[in-house]
């Protein structure tokens, strides 16, 4: 199989032709024009690659990484910059986005920026919550402008290809310039483990003192970018702005109840702040590297690895004895399985658990870790895939029972020493397409911490070990028995796996 810098501009062009045959609207870009020698020169300016020290903190149980967040939003003073790939119009989407009305509304600058392909709630598009003086909201990556059925969807149009596949894949929250979260969790139910269908598991950091005005120069690069688009600003109506956030708050009060939840609504004013000035409890003031790629990495015409891939690279490239990792889409390419090959022949071990055909969110990136599943094993790799039904999924479910699980965790520990936690997947999206961000810790303590959570998906229980047998055929050893087939998958999900096998896209998953 070829490289990923192979195998990219070929998938990128076919798959942008697919999507432009299949559109039939009207569409207009929102033009860029540099010269590469620009872009280049952008890159390097807006590459935030620091090392400091400061208090950080693993957050890795969801229900306090929600209310974290919400306690960080009630407790700000001056500011909030806080920036997501994904945000879904459901309960916890909702709940943050009715926090941060309530924060702008008194008197805290609020800014918020989402990639363009985010499904987010209805209030942050509306233009009437955006006339207050202290909300902006922006889009990465605004492609075009559609009208019809496919209005507000990047539908690419000859000249855009290449950029409408790009994603801003970074989550940020960032208050007072003081404190960031920041890691894998996008703002929606499924990250917090309050889905009814589909929980994920996944971790965080909290940070503070000087980490802070670092991921704020990052933000900075970002919303000053010629690749983010700020919702227009009409003339202010206090009544509209006040009508709108009620029936947010309502739309809040509906969707707890739906979801019988029994931390009730979080409205702003009416609950019980569980962290507020306990902030500082359980951080260590350690040595950290704050990596985020710069927003015009986009528009470049080659493909070259993202700084956060090559601060992930050089961890592994400098691993003695032992890695462990939890990898929601791991689809190394040749020269990533040369570097693991090369390591475990000197005696490292690596471990990676990434998600089943049964457990990943889509089928495209089933297919691409299946298809990179034995080149995987081969080199050495131990590699596990997440049971849909692992027991740890009782003890961090909170809406019910029997809701599969899915894994999103993008978290290594190298050497028992080491540990990073952020937006980054092994896959070729995040290596040569979107923008990513990763705090990387040198720390005993705290890798210990993480690796204590990452194991508990290692358990038989919890996941499946995948091997090849003499005739190189993969078998899934669970708890209790072994599968020939990808297990707890039906014959629709098989079928839908298979046929995207078919396209030519493993170098966009």
């Amino acid at each position: 199989m070829n490289s990923a810098a192979e195998v990219l501009p070929m998938g990128r062009w076919r798959l942008g032709l697919m999507c432009l045959m299949l559109s039939t609207t009207a569409a207009t870009a929102v033009p860029i024009v540099m010269s590469q020698q620009e872009i280049l020169a952008l890159c390097r300016r807006h590459t935030v690659d620091e090392r400091t020290h400061a208090p950080v903190r693993p957050l890795m149980d969801a229900e306090e990484a929600l209310e974290l967040r919400l306690d960080l939003i009630d407790g700000a003073k001056r500011s909030l910059d806080v920036q997501y790939y994904y945000w879904l119009d459901d309960y916890v989407g909702c709940v943050v986005a009715e926090h941060l009305i309530a924060a702008a509304n008194r008197g805290v600058k609020v800014r918020i920026l989402v990639d363009s392909a985010s499904k987010a709630p209805k209030v942050l598009q509306s233009p009437v919550i955006a006339s207050h003086a202290n909300l902006d909201i922006g889009h990465f990556n605004p492609i075009l402008r559609t009208d019809g059925f496919f209005e507000g969807a990047p539908v690419p149009i000859l000249g855009e290809i290449d950029r409408m596949q790009c994603r801003m894949h970074n989550k940020l929250l960032i208050a007072d310039g003081k404190w960031v979260v920041g890691g894998g969790r996008n703002l929606g139910d499924p990250y917090f483990c309050l889905s009814r269908k589909h929980n994920m598991r996944d971790a965080d950091y909290l940070g503070g003192g000087s980490l802070g005005p670092i991921a704020e120069r990052s933000f900075e690069a970002y919303w000053k970018s010629s690749v983010v688009r700020l919702l227009s600003k009409p003339k202010y109506d206090q009544e509209a702005f006040r009508a709108e956030w009620a029936a947010l708050r309502g739309r809040v009060v509906k969707l707890a109840k739906q979801r019988d939840l029994l931390t009730g609504t979080c409205l702003s004013g009416e609950r019980q702040p569980s962290q507020q000035g306990r902030l500082e409890e359980g951080l260590r003031t350690v040595s950290v590297r704050f990596i985020a790629d710069p927003p015009e990495r986009m528009l470049r015409a080659d493909s070259v690895p993202s700084p956060v891939s090559q601060g992930v690279d050089h961890w592994v490239r400098g691993s003695q004895s032992s890695i462990i990792m939890h990898a929601a889409y791991f689809i190394l390419q040749d020269e990533e399985l040369e570097l693991y090959r090369q390591r475990i022949a000197d005696g490292v071990r690596v471990r990676v658990l990434t998600n089943s055909m049964a457990s990943c969110d889509t089928c495209a990136a089933a297919e691409g870790i299946s298809g990179r599943r034995a080149s995987a094993l081969s080199v050495g790799i131990e590699l596990y895939e997440l049971n849909v039904h692992a027991k740890v999924a009782d003890e961090v479910g909170r809406v019910g029972h029997d809701v599969k699980l899915g894994m999103h965790t993008k978290s290594m520990v190298v050497d028992d020493r080491r540990a990073m936690i952020g937006s980054f997947n092994m896959d070729p999206r995040s290596r040569f397409i979107n923008t990513e961000c990763a705090l990387f810790i040198e720390d005993r303590a705290t890798a210990a911490e993480v690796k204590e959570y990452l194991e508990i998906d290692f358990r038989p229980e919890n996941s499946w070990r995948t091997l090849l047998n003499e005739a190189k055929r993969t078998r899934w050893i669970g708890a209790e028995q072994t599968r020939r087939h990808d297990p707890q998958v039906g014959l629709s999900r098989r079928l839908s796996v298979w046929l995207t096998r078919l396209l030519p896209w493993e170098g966009v998953l």
